[in-house]
């Protein structure tokens, strides 16, 4: 039991990039931390096969939902706004397949944060509820993850409309 409640302890630790989930300003804090992480997968894109990079990005993608479910149940009686990765992969989310320009980079990083701030008032005129209401914290892992598919969409036609 006690190495179940560490890995939980250790799974909210990372799901709050540690710590940094609970200072001021911390969406945008958790969005910076992901462009070393965009540039490092950009570099590992340019040098190792696709088949293989392909398959790192999946497997680090499936434990990054294990770690945020699991940090999403250990703080039951805790704030769930200091959880931060989702924030972090939502970002990393809208840069997949896009050119790296100085431009771009700064327009999705607002787009970014724009579309996080409006998605879930029109989510709940939409459907009456609460995006982190969902089952299952479906919401509060997913949420960030859609938004930056949006974001990656518009991107992509910015990108596309530019050249």
């Amino acid at each position: 039991m006690i190495i179940l409640k560490n890995i939980k302890e250790f799974c909210f630790n990372v799901a709050t990039l540690f710590g940094m989930g609970e200072v001021w300003g911390k969406s945008v804090l958790a969005t910076i931390v992901s462009f070393p992480i965009i540039i490092l997968g950009r570099f590992f894109y340019d040098v190792l096969p696709i088949n293989i990079f392909l398959w790192i990005i999946c497997i680090l993608f499936l434990l990054s939902l294990i770690i945020l479910y699991l940090a999403i149940n250990f703080i039951t009686e805790k704030d769930k706004s200091c959880i931060v990765l989702n924030k972090t992969i939502g970002m990393i989310f809208v840069f997949i397949g896009v050119t790296l320009r100085t431009k771009l980079v700064i327009t999705g990083f607002v787009m970014f944060h724009i579309v996080a701030l409006i998605a879930p008032y029109i989510f709940y005129r939409v459907f009456n509820r609460k995006i982190e209401t969902l089952p299952a914290h479906v919401g509060i892992i997913f949420g960030n993850i859609i938004y930056g598919i949006i974001c990656n969409i518009f991107l992509k036609l910015l990108a596309w409309i530019a050249l």
